[in-house]
């Protein structure tokens, strides 16, 4: 693969909802600068009060059961995860004995319900519910009797009192800091209540990641591991191209993620010659305005094509864009996938009751 040349980036600061993205914004920036131990130190006082609120919300809830299975993907890190994938893995695994599946999404924009869309795309016939609050989304869903209930990004509901939590974590997002002075939603020790951590893998080689394993091993829960691939590259129209034709070309790449950089460094991986990067606040609502700078940054650039998420390719449909722009279609892969299966079904069936299926 030749090497990439080059990468300039254009982050942008501008958002339909300007408080909250803001602010989502300049906690990824001050991970990127020099600012970054003054925020720390600046906002550890709020931190503290944050983490306070971690602690009363384990005590105050209280425990429902529920008579069906359910299992929650989620993390304890702000922001994204890359939770969405692993959902459809899962799924796909249960689908396996033909069990009818609903699926809860957090949607905070009606219009744009992203994850859902995604996940109705790969997952057929299952009953998706979207919307904020999760637990009426929970009682709404059990009404129409479902099998198993999946809760994308659904930890932080502790008052759940049989729910399967699978926990996905970055090895590149220190377990210390709790947000704003960092990136944690939750303490590590929070850990203690998960059922299996999922940990992504990256092109770093994992001997890199040594205390960061050897933390997560004290927990003693199964532990497995996520590997990311291209599945498809895919235009507007639904017209595939091969991964191989993105070689020695210069690309525009735009994105509304919670962790840009992990997108780029996909891109780069396929060998692209390179990257003009613009990139919005996470769960971005796009206007005409930022598809006619996308085009004006194509024009200028004279780049080959533009490539974008899965996620951001819904959100720009309904604009009249006319300029080749693809997604990128990540697909997950766990290992050991046999022992990641086997463990799923022991935990949802019986196994006096599995071999019935």
């Amino acid at each position: 693969m030749e090497q990439l040349k080059s990468i300039l980036y254009f982050p942008k600061i501008r958002s339909s909802r300007p408080f909250s993205k803001r602010a989502q914004n300049l906690i990824f920036f001050h991970e990127e600068t020099l600012l970054k131990k003054a925020w720390t130190i600046l906002f550890l006082p709020i931190s503290l009060f944050w983490l306070l609120g971690c602690y009363i919300k384990i005590i105050l809830s209280r425990k429902k059961e529920f008579d069906i299975p359910i299992i929650s993907i989620g993390n304890i890190e702000a922001g994204g995860t890359g939770k969405t994938p692993l959902t459809i893995e899962i799924a796909k695994i249960i689908k396996d004995v033909k069990t009818r599946i609903s699926i809860i999404c957090y949607t905070a924009n009606r219009k744009y319900p992203d994850e859902s869309i995604l996940i109705s795309r790969t997952i057929k016939q299952t009953t998706i519910y979207q919307g904020k609050n999760r637990r009426k989304l929970i009682d709404i869903a059990i009404e129409n009797n479902p099998d198993i209930i999946i809760i994308d990004d659904g930890f932080q509901y502790f008052d759940i009192a049989n729910k399967i939590d699978i926990i996905l974590l970055d090895p590149e997002t220190p377990l210390n800091l709790l947000i704003p002075s960092g990136r944690m939603r939750f303490p590590s020790w929070f850990l203690k209540y998960a059922d299996a951590i999922v940990i992504k893998q990256t092109k770093k080689n994992m001997r890199f990641y040594k205390d960061f394993l050897k933390k997560i091993e004290a927990y003693h829960k199964p532990i497995f591991f996520a590997q990311y691939h291209i599945k498809e590259v895919i235009d507007l129209q639904n017209n595939k191209i091969p991964v191989a034709m993105l070689k020695n070309k210069n690309v525009i790449a735009f994105c509304g993620i919670a962790k840009p950089k992990s997108f780029i460094e996909t891109i780069s991986e396929t060998g692209v010659h390179k990257i003009y990067a613009i990139w919005y606040p996470d769960h971005f609502v796009y206007h005409q305005s930022d598809i006619n700078e996308i085009e004006n940054l194509f024009k200028n650039t004279k780049a080959d094509l533009i490539l974008t998420t899965e996620k951001d390719m819904v959100k720009i449909r309904e604009f009249n864009i006319d300029f080749p722009v693809y997604s990128l279609n990540i697909e997950m892969d766990v290992e050991p996938y046999d022992k990641f299966k086997s463990w799923i079904m022991n935990k949802i069936f019986p196994p006096s009751n599995f071999s019935k299926i």
